[in-house]
Protein backbone atom coordinates (compact mmCIF):
# COMPACT_ATOMS: atom_id res chain seq x y z
CA UNK A 1 0.00 0.00 0.00
CA UNK A 2 2.82 2.38 0.89
CA UNK A 3 4.53 1.70 -2.45
CA UNK A 4 1.33 2.55 -4.33
CA UNK A 5 1.03 5.79 -2.37
CA UNK A 6 4.64 6.76 -3.12
CA UNK A 7 4.23 5.86 -6.79
CA UNK A 8 1.05 7.96 -7.00
CA UNK A 9 2.80 10.88 -5.32
CA UNK A 10 5.70 10.68 -7.78
CA UNK A 11 3.33 10.60 -10.77
CA UNK A 12 1.34 13.51 -9.40
CA UNK A 13 4.53 15.49 -8.81
CA UNK A 14 5.72 14.84 -12.37
CA UNK A 15 2.35 15.88 -13.78
CA UNK A 16 2.33 19.08 -11.74
CA UNK A 17 5.89 19.87 -12.80
CA UNK A 18 4.97 19.40 -16.45
CA UNK A 19 1.98 21.69 -16.02
CA UNK A 20 4.11 24.30 -14.30
CA UNK A 21 6.68 24.20 -17.11
CA UNK A 22 3.92 24.36 -19.67
CA UNK A 23 2.40 27.38 -17.93
CA UNK A 24 5.75 29.15 -18.00
CA UNK A 25 6.06 28.77 -21.74
CA UNK A 26 2.42 29.21 -22.63
CA UNK A 27 0.40 30.96 -19.96
CA UNK A 28 -2.01 32.31 -22.52
CA UNK A 29 -5.71 31.56 -22.07
CA UNK A 30 -6.48 32.16 -25.76
CA UNK A 31 -7.00 28.81 -27.51
CA UNK A 32 -4.39 28.02 -30.14
CA UNK A 33 -5.19 27.69 -33.85
CA UNK A 34 -8.53 29.43 -33.65
CA UNK A 35 -7.90 31.73 -36.64
CA UNK A 36 -7.93 30.06 -40.06
CA UNK A 37 -9.34 32.84 -42.24
CA UNK A 38 -9.87 36.59 -42.46
CA UNK A 39 -13.42 35.98 -41.20
CA UNK A 40 -12.05 34.19 -38.12
CA UNK A 41 -9.59 37.05 -37.60
CA UNK A 42 -12.34 39.67 -37.79
CA UNK A 43 -14.43 37.72 -35.26
CA UNK A 44 -11.41 37.32 -32.97
CA UNK A 45 -10.64 41.04 -33.06
CA UNK A 46 -14.27 41.91 -32.46
CA UNK A 47 -14.88 39.44 -29.62
CA UNK A 48 -11.55 39.19 -27.78
CA UNK A 49 -10.53 42.12 -25.60
CA UNK A 50 -7.34 40.49 -24.36
CA UNK A 51 -5.99 39.25 -27.69
CA UNK A 52 -2.24 38.59 -27.83
CA UNK A 53 -2.32 40.84 -30.92
CA UNK A 54 -2.90 43.76 -28.56
CA UNK A 55 0.66 43.34 -27.29
CA UNK A 56 1.79 45.05 -30.50
CA UNK A 57 1.68 48.83 -30.84
CA UNK A 58 -1.33 49.98 -32.88
CA UNK A 59 0.78 50.64 -36.00
CA UNK A 60 2.64 47.33 -35.76
CA UNK A 61 -0.59 45.47 -35.11
CA UNK A 62 -2.16 46.95 -38.24
CA UNK A 63 0.93 46.22 -40.38
CA UNK A 64 0.99 42.63 -39.12
CA UNK A 65 -2.72 42.15 -39.81
CA UNK A 66 -2.38 43.73 -43.25
CA UNK A 67 0.47 41.33 -44.06
CA UNK A 68 -1.51 38.16 -43.34
CA UNK A 69 -2.21 35.98 -46.36
CA UNK A 70 -4.88 33.34 -45.77
CA UNK A 71 -5.46 30.31 -47.98
CA UNK A 72 -8.01 27.54 -47.75
CA UNK A 73 -5.52 25.78 -45.45
CA UNK A 74 -5.07 28.65 -42.97
CA UNK A 75 -2.42 31.34 -42.63
CA UNK A 76 -0.16 31.10 -45.69
CA UNK A 77 2.28 33.85 -44.76
CA UNK A 78 2.96 36.79 -42.48
CA UNK A 79 5.45 39.62 -42.02
CA UNK A 80 7.57 39.11 -38.93
CA UNK A 81 9.63 42.31 -38.62
CA UNK A 82 7.24 44.08 -36.21
CA UNK A 83 6.92 40.93 -34.11
CA UNK A 84 10.69 40.74 -33.69
CA UNK A 85 11.08 44.47 -33.12
CA UNK A 86 8.43 44.84 -30.42
CA UNK A 87 7.81 41.53 -28.71
CA UNK A 88 9.39 38.79 -26.67
CA UNK A 89 9.36 35.18 -27.85
CA UNK A 90 6.60 34.46 -25.32
CA UNK A 91 4.38 37.17 -26.86
CA UNK A 92 5.21 36.06 -30.41
CA UNK A 93 4.43 32.46 -29.46
CA UNK A 94 1.00 33.55 -28.21
CA UNK A 95 0.26 35.50 -31.39
CA UNK A 96 1.43 32.79 -33.79
CA UNK A 97 -0.46 30.25 -31.70
CA UNK A 98 -3.69 31.95 -32.71
CA UNK A 99 -2.95 30.67 -36.22
CA UNK A 100 -1.47 27.30 -35.24
CA UNK A 101 2.03 28.48 -36.17
CA UNK A 102 3.56 28.81 -32.70
CA UNK A 103 6.30 26.35 -33.66
CA UNK A 104 7.79 28.98 -35.99
CA UNK A 105 8.63 31.25 -33.02
CA UNK A 106 12.25 30.03 -32.65
CA UNK A 107 12.88 31.06 -36.25
CA UNK A 108 12.32 34.71 -35.31
CA UNK A 109 15.80 35.20 -33.92
CA UNK A 110 15.55 38.99 -33.64
CA UNK A 111 13.09 38.88 -30.73
CA UNK A 112 14.36 40.08 -27.35
CA UNK A 113 14.82 37.27 -24.82
CA UNK A 114 14.42 38.27 -21.19
CA UNK A 115 12.68 35.47 -19.28
CA UNK A 116 13.07 31.75 -18.72
CA UNK A 117 9.90 31.22 -20.76
CA UNK A 118 11.46 33.14 -23.67
CA UNK A 119 14.60 31.00 -23.44
CA UNK A 120 12.55 27.79 -23.34
CA UNK A 121 10.60 28.78 -26.44
CA UNK A 122 13.69 29.80 -28.36
CA UNK A 123 15.55 26.64 -27.33
CA UNK A 124 13.13 24.48 -29.27
CA UNK A 125 14.64 23.01 -32.38
CA UNK A 126 14.45 25.32 -35.38
CA UNK A 127 15.28 22.50 -37.77
CA UNK A 128 11.99 20.80 -36.84
CA UNK A 129 10.22 23.61 -38.69
CA UNK A 130 11.00 22.75 -42.28
CA UNK A 131 7.66 23.98 -43.52
CA UNK A 132 8.24 27.73 -43.17
CA UNK A 133 10.38 29.58 -45.70
CA UNK A 134 12.04 32.73 -44.41
CA UNK A 135 11.95 35.87 -46.54
CA UNK A 136 9.13 34.56 -48.72
CA UNK A 137 5.45 35.50 -48.98
CA UNK A 138 2.62 33.25 -50.10
CA UNK A 139 1.50 34.21 -53.58
CA UNK A 140 -1.18 31.53 -53.65
CA UNK A 141 -1.59 27.77 -54.23
CA UNK A 142 1.81 26.64 -52.95
CA UNK A 143 3.78 29.50 -54.52
CA UNK A 144 6.17 31.33 -52.21
CA UNK A 145 7.80 34.42 -53.71
CA UNK A 146 10.79 36.25 -52.28
CA UNK A 147 9.71 38.92 -49.78
CA UNK A 148 12.04 40.22 -47.06
CA UNK A 149 10.84 39.88 -43.44
CA UNK A 150 8.08 37.39 -44.27
CA UNK A 151 7.48 33.72 -43.67
CA UNK A 152 5.69 31.51 -46.17
CA UNK A 153 4.11 28.56 -44.33
CA UNK A 154 2.98 25.05 -45.18
CA UNK A 155 -0.54 26.49 -45.51
CA UNK A 156 0.39 28.42 -48.65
Amino acid sequence: MLMKLIFTAILASAALSACAESDQVDDNTIPFAQIHSSTDLAAHLRNTRTSPLNRLSPGAKQRFIDSLVFTENGLGSFQYSDLEAELSPTDIHAILGLFGLEDTTPMLTGARISTDADRAIMKRRRDDVDWAIKDHMCAGAGVCNHQPNAYCTINC
